[in-house]
């Protein structure tokens, strides 16, 4: 049977899975959580259901339209390449199809509706624009289809217009929040001053059926000092302040806006006391200091209604799962092109969907002395290896130590480069640099232990992977780890069993973790519910040799000998290491009536 750094090696060397949008989005809100991590171990691959989607390029559309519809340009061929694309949720490809299919039938309104969805939601807001005239001509009814109209009208200053729209928006009776929105900045670019706070007002508290959600005071402060009422700014943004965890954006253009109206050393906590380590506090404020960063250039209209659009979309994603985050993101950055939280959110859009290239085109965009330069390198570098481009990836990571070499952080992150390689020995050293610099995390501590556990040295790796649970009572993979460490090893296997049934319940779509569950089982002698258990971590990740083989074992011994040689074979099928084939070999010689070897 592999040994337990066998069977942790396929948790440490594959790539943690991308989120969906929607964890993403959630992720973002709250300003401590780190979405781009490669600490592949607290994640292993979700389910099959939660697996983000596979880029759609030609070779994949074949498996699914017929080739002969590939090399025509009928409109039957592209529409069922944009249907299909859009099935794959491959919302370019869809977009350019359903838009060449309209060409050749202008006033279908299925086509129409499709095309102006997929280019809206691709930020073509343009060509969207166009075609929602067209469908405002057939009298189709479609709420969504005035807002890039809208969004234009906003980036040319043209508040009439902005105005009519929101209207139109407003009395169709299905407008999303950015009708309120923009009715809103409207009125007090056209000098309704007064009206314009009202509103935001009432809609803030519209939003949640109660108090005014405490993102929104930031956008009530940006009103108040666009009014060029400083005390009153003040006072809405130290509801901010005062209040409990809010976006990274938000807190940070809560500091800038203190920043702005004088309060550094309450944009200085800010900065300090209320970010997550994604963000480097010591640099934000150098690059605040010498006026580099784009948090200290002056307060502009369009830029208030950017963020508020942005903020908007964050929050409903979080509430609703919306499907208007990626459309609304590239309009406040159509609004304000130097907005590059909205391109942050884009790259971690698209990396979510698997469209590398183009989430790293958006980082690209991120200049270094931007506030979110640092969190765009720790997502890039997390694309850099899903690429395989590993050299690249320590390189970024360099240079960024070369510049902030107290950035406990950044030696975090090489650990987790080095981990990766199995290059553990490395890994330890970056992890004491991290530690000495005060990094004192369940992660760090959990990372030090599968490291400690892969050289074999199972007391240290014990005693960390016990610290970070200790500190982190729900961290899953450090649960996971320690639960088979005992396991495997046949000892503690009441406290494995608690352990691991722990981990089961934080991430029931691991196959990992119930592949766990069922060894500790099999180790108890308790056969039927380790059948039970390793059956369904199969179900969850059949392509992995250690479930199949463990499930192979179970098998055996409760007599269902031919479903063992099944699973072994198969088992042997994705096997390449030497001992890995040996070990199988061995098991698939025995006889029926023959015991298992020893799992020691």
């Amino acid at each position: 049977m592999p040994s337990t750094c066998q069977h942790g090696t396929r948790i440490i060397t594959g790539l943690a899975g991308f989120m969906p949008a929607s964890l993403i989005a959630l992720c973002l809100v709250i300003s401590g959580c780190s979405t781009s991590s490669i600490d592949t171990v607290s994640q292993s691959n979700p389910a099959p259901s939660q697996q983000a989607d596979d880029s759609l390029s030609p070779p994949q559309l074949e498996q699914f339209v017929p080739g002969p519809a590939l090399s025509t340009d009928s409109d039957a061929a592209n529409y069922l390449i944009g249907h299909t694309a859009l099935t794959l949720r491959d919302l370019d490809v869809a977009a350019d199809y359903f838009t060449r299919t309209l060409a050749g039938d202008k006033t279908n309104p299925d086509l129409l509706q499709r095309s102006f969805l997929t280019l809206y939601q691709t930020g073509q807001i343009d060509e969207a624009a166009i075609i929602a005239r067209q469908i405002e001509a057939a009298n189709i009814s479609l709420p969504l289809s005035s807002e890039p109209a809208a969004v234009i009208a906003i980036t040319n200053a043209d508040w009439d217009a902005a105005q009519a729209l929101s209207d139109q928006m407003l009395a169709s009776g299905g407008a999303s929040n950015l009708a309120y929105l923009t009715s809103i900045w409207s009125k007090f670019a056209r000098g309704q001053e007064t009206a314009a706070l009202s509103d935001m007002t009432r809609f803030s508290r519209d939003m949640t059926g109660a108090d005014i959600p405490p993102f929104m005071y930031l956008h009530l402060s940006h009103l108040a000092e666009l009014s060029d009422q400083p005390d009153s700014a003040r006072a809405y943004l130290d509801f901010i302040l005062n209040g409990g965890a809010e976006s990274a954006e938000v807190i940070i253009s809560a500091a800038a806006s203190y920043w702005r109206l004088g309060k550094e050393d309450v944009a200085t906590q800010l900065l300090t006391d209320r970010l997550g380590s994604n963000f480097y506090a010591p640099k934000l404020l150098d690059q605040m200091q010498s006026a580099a960063s784009e948090l200290t250039r002056p307060l502009t209209l369009q830029r208030a209604v950017a963020q508020s659009i942005l903020d908007e979309a964050w929050l409903n994603a979080n509430q609703s799962g919306s499907g208007l985050l990626m459309p609304h993101a590239y309009l406040a950055l159509r609004i304000d092109p130097e907005l590059h939280a909205a391109r942050f959110v884009l790259a971690q859009l698209y990396t979510a969907m698997n469209k590398l290239d183009m989430a790293q085109q958006f980082l690209d965009a991120i200049p270094h002395t931007s506030v979110w330069s640092q969190p765009a390198t720790f997502l890039h570098i997390n694309i850099l290896i899903e690429k395989e481009a590993l050299a690249d990836a320590r390189t970024r990571l360099t240079t960024e130590l070369d510049a902030w070499p107290e950035n406990r952080r950044l030696y975090h992150l090489l650990g987790d480069l080095y981990r990766r390689d199995r290059l553990c020995e490395d890994a330890l050293t970056a992890y004491a640099d991290a530690e000495k610099r005060g990094d004192r995390s369940g992660a760090l501590y959990r990372s030090k232990g599968v490291c400690y556990a892969e050289l074999q040295e199972m007391a240290l790796a014990e005693d960390n992977l016990q610290r970070a649970i200790d500190l982190n009572p729900n961290d899953a993979s450090a649960l996971n780890y320690l639960g088979y460490l005992w396991a495997d090893e046949g000892r503690n296997l009441d406290r494995a069993l608690s352990y691991i049934e722990d981990a089961v319940r934080l991430r029931p779509d691991s196959g990992y973790y119930a592949d766990s569950l069922g060894w500790v089982y099999y180790r108890m002698d308790e056969l039927d519910l380790s059948v039970s258990w390793l059956e369904k971590a199969f179900q969850l990740t059949p392509g992995d040799i250690v479930i199949s083989e463990h499930l192979a074992d179970a098998y055996w011994r409760v007599g269902r000998w031919h479903e063992a040689r099944y699973k072994w074979h198969y088992a042997l099928e994705l096997a390449d290491a030497a001992d890995d084939i040996a070990r199988i070999e061995a098991k698939l010689a025995l006889e029926h009536n023959m015991p298992l070897p020893s799992q020691d």
